[in-house]
C-alpha cells in the first residue's frame, strides 16, 4: 500500500506524500510552481487553463479541460497535463500559446490568438460556459496537427509523453483513508465485498454522497478499469460502457443518435462533461446530467455484473419496478445497451429549459422519440422528461394520444385542442407545479411543430421569452 505517488504537468513530474484524500488538485497547486515553457514559471493555479490528456471511446488520446477546484487531487494520480496561460500573449513564444483559424465569418488568412479568445470567453463566465466551444476547436486541432496551429516547441500537445493506459494503483492516505484503483471489474467487486465500508466512487469525488466518513473510509475508482470504457456495436446494438465520460459518450455516438447530439449540445459546463460518467448517473442523489432521460427513450438496457454471473435488464425496469437496491454489494452496473437505429423513419428531439441564461440547473429536460411506419403513421413513441429531481416521468399519455395517428399537420391541431381543453394531457404525471405541466405539453407542440417543418397558420405560435417555450393563443 503506496503513501505517495506523483503527477505530471507540462513535462514535470510532482511528487505528492500523505494528503488527505478530499485535497483539491486547486489546494495542492497553491503552494507549487508550474513551468510553462522555455523557463517562464508561474505559481500556483489561478489564471491558467488545464487540459487533462484522457482517453476516447476509441483508446485515443485527447485533451480535456479540467477545472482543478472541482478536481481531487488522487484522481490525477499518475495522469498527465497540460497547463497555458492564456493571459499572456509573447511573439517570441516565452509561454505556451496558440494560434487558431479564425470563425467562418472571418477572412480565411485571419488568426486569432488563444489569450484573446479564451479572455473574451471567461469575462463574467463560470464553469466553462463561454469556452466550452473554443476548448472542443481546441482539442480537436491539437489532436490532428493541423497546419494552423503554432505551439511551443518545448511542449507539444499532440502526443502524451507516456502513451498507455491509466495504471492500478492503491493508496493509503495521511488520514488513514484507502484509495483503490483496480484493473478489472472482477477486483472491484472483489475490494467492495473484501472491504466493509467501502463505495464506488466517480470523478466528483466532492459530493456528498461520496465524502470520506467514518463509516466509509476505503474508496474505489473505476477510472483504470479499461472494460468500463469502451464502447462497441454487436449483433445489432450498442453497448456503452459506463466508465465512459459524457464527453466521449456523445463523440461516439452522436452520429449514430441525433437524440444524443441534441443532448451533448445542451451542455455549458465543459468540466462536468469532460469528468462526469455513465454510471455517476445511476449513482447521482442530485438533478444529474439527464442522460437516463435520453437512454430511457432510446429504449436501453442495463448490463449487471457480479462475481458468478451477468444478467440484462431493461432500463426502465431497473429503476421502475426493480429499483436500483436490487443492484447488490457483489455486483455493479457495468454497461447499458442501445438497440441501433433499424429500418423505420425515426423522429427524436431533446430539449432542457432553463430559468434564464446563466441558470445552471434546468427546470426541465425533455425527450422525445417517434417511429414512423411506411406510411407515415406513429407505430411506437417513447417520451420520457425530468423536473429537475427525481427519476425521469414516462409521458405515456401523450404516447397514448398519437399512437397510430399519421403524422400530419392534423395531428398537431388534435394535440392542440387536446391540451387548449380542460386539465389537457399532463393531469396523471403528478407534477405539483402547473407551470410544469403546461410546459411539458408546449414542449410536445414544439417538437410535432419542428418535426413537421414549417408550422404556417395555426392555432397557437411559440414566442422567445428566454425558455422559448411560452404559448400564446393569436389574436
Amino acid at each position: 500500500m503506496q503513501e505517495d505517488f506523483q503527477l505530471t504537468i507540462n513535462g514535470l513530474s510532482y511528487r505528492v506524500s500523505g494528503t488527505p484524500l478530499k485535497l483539491s488538485l486547486a489546494d495542492f497547486l497553491k503552494s507549487e510552481s508550474i513551468e510553462l515553457s522555455d523557463g517562464l514559471v508561474h505559481e500556483g493555479h489561478e489564471g491558467l487553463l488545464f487540459f487533462l490528456i484522457d482517453f476516447n471511446a476509441s483508446a485515443g488520446p485527447v485533451h480535456r479541460l479540467i477545472k482543478p477546484s472541482r478536481t481531487s487531487l488522487i484522481s490525477m494520480a499518475e495522469r498527465e497535463l497540460v497547463a497555458i496561460d492564456p493571459r499572456v500573449e509573447d511573439p517570441n513564444e516565452s509561454s505556451l500559446w496558440v494560434k487558431l483559424k479564425a470563425h467562418n465569418d472571418s477572412p480565411e488568412d485571419e488568426k486569432v490568438s488563444l489569450s484573446k479568445t479564451i479572455s473574451s470567453g471567461l469575462e463574467g463566465l463560470d464553469d466553462g460556459q463561454g469556452y466550452s466551444l473554443f476548448s472542443d476547436h481546441l482539442c480537436s486541432v491539437l489532436r490532428r496537427n493541423e497546419s494552423g496551429v503554432k505551439v511551443s516547441t518545448r511542449h507539444r500537445l499532440t502526443v502524451p509523453s507516456a502513451y498507455q493506459r491509466l495504471k492500478k494503483l492503491n493508496y493509503r492516505s495521511s488520514e488513514g483513508e484507502l484509495y483503490y484503483r483496480p484493473g478489472t471489474v472482477l477486483e472491484a467487486i472483489r475490494l467492495r465485498v473484501l472491504r466493509q465500508g467501502s463505495c464506488f466512487i466517480g470523478s466528483e469525488l466532492f459530493a456528498e454522497d461520496q465524502s470520506p466518513g467514518p463509516g466509509n473510509a476505503v474508496l474505489i475508482s473505476l477510472d483504470s478499469v479499461e472494460e468500463l470504457r469502451e464502447i462497441i456495436f454487436e449483433d445489432g446494438n450498442w453497448e456503452i460502457g459506463t466508465g465512459i465520460t459524457l464527453r466521449s459518450f456523445a463523440e461516439r455516438l452522436r452520429n449514430e443518435f441525433p437524440l444524443i447530439d441534441d443532448f451533448c449540445k445542451r451542455f455549458t459546463d465543459t468540466h462536468f462533461v469532460n469528468r462526469f460518467t455513465v454510471l455517476e448517473e445511476f449513482n447521482s442523489t442530485g438533478s444529474g446530467s439527464g442522460i437516463l432521460t435520453v437512454l430511457l427513450t432510446l429504449g436501453a438496457s442495463a448490463v449487471i455484473d457480479g462475481l458468478d454471473e451477468r444478467r440484462t435488464m431493461s432500463l426502465e425496469e431497473l429503476l421502475y419496478e426493480e429499483t436500483l437496491s436490487a443492484v447488490g454489494e457483489q455486483e455493479l452496473i457495468t454497461a447499458v445497451t442501445v438497440p441501433g437505429s433499424g429500418g423505420s423513419k425515426t423522429l427524436t428531439s431533446y430539449y432542457q429549459v432553463m430559468e434564464g441564461p446563466y441558470e445552471k440547473v434546468p427546470i426541465i429536460r425533455a425527450s422525445f422519440l417517434v417511429e414512423l411506419d411506411s406510411k407515415d403513421r406513429v407505430s411506437d413513441s417513447r417520451m420520457w422528461f425530468d423536473a429537475g429531481s427525481g427519476l425521469p416521468i414516462r409521458f405515456d399519455s401523450a404516447e397514448k394520444l398519437i399512437a397510430g395517428r399519421p403524422w400530419t399537420r392534423e395531428l398537431q391541431q388534435q394535440i392542440s385542442a387536446v391540451i387548449g381543453s380542460g386539465d389537457g394531457i399532463a393531469g396523471n404525471l403528478g407534477l405539483s407545479s402547473n407551470f410544469q405541466r403546461v410546459l411539458i405539453q408546449n414542449l410536445l407542440l414544439k417538437f410535432i411543430n419542428e418535426q413537421l417543418g414549417d408550422p404556417g397558420p395555426g392555432a397557437h405560435e411559440f414566442i422567445d421569452l428566454e425558455s422559448e417555450l411560452t404559448v400564446r393563443g393569436k389574436e
